[in-house]
């Protein structure tokens, strides 16, 4: 996938992002690698976004895809001052990209995503030990949650004798 970054600036500046973790570390550009911040490190941070040609200021960058680890990551966009990116750059605007690992995803994605389990159809895989509620998707049967079932003292579910709850549907 590419041009996961969409920045709305000025146009003919010089514009470029970081991408940073969960634990406030930055990316080091070409790896599944983080590291604590460090001004004399700016260039191997920095992640280049490109104007798209049509002179109204929208910008496109790609998410590092050598970052194979999913969750949510912050991106830090800045206006290039100087001829390099440097510490004393202006920070323009930032958000969140969510990565599964290999690709970007969206809110649209995760709306769909909970669509399909609400629609999806639940069954108890008992071949599991202890067992596991398993929802699929309605037309495709392709596996959206496996979780394995626990009573309420956190015991594993592993047979029809356990009581799993008091509420019945209407």
């Amino acid at each position: 996938m590419a041009n996961e970054i969409h920045v709305d600036y000025d146009s003919g500046y010089t514009l470029y992002f970081l991408v940073r973790n969960s634990a406030g570390n930055v990316n080091v550009q070409g790896g599944n690698t983080f590291e604590a911040y460090a001004a004399a490190s700016i260039a191997t941070y920095d992640h280049a976004l490109t104007e798209n040609g049509d002179g109204a200021g929208h910008y496109v960058g790609t998410f590092d895809t050598t970052i194979t680890t999913a969750g949510t990551y912050n991106i830090q966009v800045f206006l290039r001052d100087g001829g390099a990116p440097a510490d004393g750059d202006s920070l323009i605007g930032n958000g969140e990209v969510y990565w599964d690992g290999d690709s970007a995803t969206g809110l649209l994605d995760a709306v769909e995503f909970v669509k399909n389990v609400i629609e999806g159809d639940a069954t108890v895989d008992t071949g599991a030990t202890p067992w596991q509620m398993v929802i699929t998707h309605k037309d495709t049967d392709a596996e959206l949650i496996r979780k394995d079932l626990k009573d309420v003292s956190g015991g594993n579910i592993a047979a029809t004798t356990t009581v799993i709850g008091q509420q019945t549907e209407p």
